[in-house]
């Protein structure tokens, strides 16, 4: 009988051990929770709000991860097609019926309040140091700070498994939750680990719980009972009981380390039997530590010959990219071997740590501007605007693509385009396009939209004169198009004093499509670029956004 009683105070003790090695302690709580940021985003009239935590401190600078779609939101816009009157009994075909592009927010407005909901709250202007779209990471940087959080460690990452206690923190639905005039409190939530999945590199990928993560939790940390880091709040799964998904704690480690992300290759027409290759590579880092980037590029040969590296492959040309903002920039001259519209692409650097490094091999397709040698066409028949608001009918792409508007400076007028170009089918199109704006100061460049490549081809208006129209053939992507300029007198486009480019592009059996304005100067354009990065339709913007 003894013996039994003296087990079971055993088990009773043993019990009681775990559940308070489960438990998180109030000194961790307090750390975690002040060092637990609200985000709030402003961006084109719109707002939201995430979660973020800091992760590094020097003096009075603190560095702060959360998510890439936090700060760079993606949102749907309704695009309005056809007339926007619509008679009693009149048939409405399908493609007059609203449509939603999706499109990612740029350049938004980051604000961090430390401390949120609570008597002591700050706000602080936060600068945007890298991202990470591929595994949805962010780094943000607040300055000039006084009696910054302790920073969460994600050097040391706990041995995980299955049903292990964790917590989250963070501020799900951002101010609707607010019970006070000012910023939301802290929410701290349990959960277990529920899954450890793994990627095909046998790599941890997603840590999944079983805990709800809600909107506005999103950036926000995951750690175990005695504060270590788990990994980034991202994501619930939809329609599911109680499912949740966390970035594993050495994603960010990795960040910081340093890495390269995406590459865009683009080719200029041959000349003396060579091809020149533009390069441009996202560079991830954060902390700055990465000097130098070598590119190795070989034309592709064998499609199903896997290669490694491609140091030792013959015939190999290595170049030295140069760093500029976050971004690895070269160009490879290619002789009269380059046939096919194939590279294969390898980048080489050292990261923060000291350690060389190599990306994996990519094979890129590479396409090169084509301009059809024609005589410059009439001026084109004119014709009412095809308006959706204040923009011209958008041409080409699909309802999937992203919408972007380009409106140029106050007082300033679409003087020009620059285009690059791309392959699609086998065709050349043109896959970028930046907008050219005369202004009081001067001219002046806007962003270009499409992928991230040279424009090799200009056209812009003679002083005096403004783009008045434009003349694209279209399909998913753009095939070509022409601009018609037009003299600007007392504020309007004189309608008879205009010439036509060149044709640019290349001419198919896809119809032709006319898009001008009212007569007022035109103020930007507007358009689609879809998942390869391509710039897949265009519009004109005619009158400016109210401010």
């Amino acid at each position: 009988m003894r013996h039994a009683v003296f087990l079971a105070t055993c088990m009773l003790f043993l019990a009681s051990s775990a559940a308070a090695q489960e438990k998180i302690s109030s000194d961790t709580l307090a750390e975690i929770k002040r060092a637990t940021v609200f985000v709030k985003v402003k961006a084109q009239g719109r707002e939201g709000s995430g979660s973020g935590f800091v992760v590094k401190v020097d003096g009075n600078t603190a560095l702060v991860v959360t998510n890439h779609h936090v700060v760079e939101p993606k949102i749907q816009i309704e695009i309005p097609t056809g007339p926007s009157i619509r008679r009693p009994g009149f048939p409405v075909p399908p493609s007059w019926t609203p449509r939603w592009l999706q499109t990612t927010l740029k350049n938004a407005a980051v604000t961090l309040v430390l401390e949120s909901g609570t008597k002591t709250e700050r706000s602080f202007k936060a600068e945007l140091l890298a991202v990470d779209p591929q595994r949805d990471l962010a780094i943000l940087r607040i300055s000039d700070v006084k009696n910054l959080p302790k920073p969460i460690d994600f050097s040391r990452t706990p041995k995980l498994s299955e049903t292990m206690s964790v917590y989250t923190f963070g501020f799900p639905f951002g101010n609707v939750l607010a019970a006070s005039k000012g910023n939301p409190a802290i929410t701290v939530g349990k959960a277990a680990i529920s899954s450890l999945r793994n990627d095909d590199n046998g790599d941890l990928a997603v840590v999944q719980i079983d805990g709800n993560l809600n909107p506005g939790n999103s950036g926000g940390p995951v750690v175990d009972s005695r504060g270590q880091l788990i990994g980034v709040a991202v994501a619930t799964i939809r329609n599911s009981s109680g499912i949740g998904l966390t970035i594993p704690a050495a994603e960010v480690g990795k960040m910081f380390q340093g890495r390269l992300g995406t590459f865009h290759v683009m080719a200029t027409p041959p000349e003396n039997g060579a091809t020149r290759l533009r390069v441009e590579v996202a560079v991830i880092d954060p902390l700055g530590k990465i000097s130098s980037v070598d590119l190795y590029c070989l034309p592709a040969r064998d499609p199903n010959k896997k290669i490694q590296s491609l140091e030792r492959e013959a015939g190999a040309k290595k170049i030295r990219l140069t760093i500029d903002k976050q971004l690895a920039v070269g160009e490879v001259v290619l002789n009269g071997e380059f046939k096919n519209p194939e590279v294969l692409l390898q980048g080489v650097y050292t990261n923060a740590a000291g350690k060389d490094l190599r990306s994996q091999v990519i094979r890129q397709r590479v396409g090169g501007p084509i301009v059809a040698k024609v005589k410059p066409q009439p001026r084109p028949v004119k014709r009412p605007p095809v308006q959706t608001g204040n923009a011209t009918k958008i041409m080409g792409g699909s309802p999937r693509d992203e919408l972007f508007i380009d409106e140029g400076p106050d007082g300033g007028i679409l003087i020009g385009l620059e285009l690059g170009f791309g392959t699609f089918a086998s065709k050349e199109i043109i896959s970028a396009v930046r907008p050219i704006y005369r202004t009081k100061a001067g001219e002046v460049r806007g962003k270009q939209h499409g992928a991230d490549i040279p424009a090799t081809v200009t056209l812009k208006a003679k002083d005096g004169y403004a783009v008045g129209s434009i003349t694209v053939r279209t399909s998913l992507p753009i095939f070509g198009l022409s601009v018609n300029f037009m003299r600007v007198k007392d504020g309007k486009l004189d309608l008879d004093d205009s010439y036509q480019s060149r044709w640019i592009g290349v001419k198919t059996t896809f119809r032709q499509t006319t898009l001008e304005g009212d007569g007022t100067p035109i103020v930007g354009i507007v358009g689609k670029t879809n998942a390869r990065g391509t710039c897949s339709g265009l519009g004109l913007l005619l009158k400016r956004s109210a401010r």
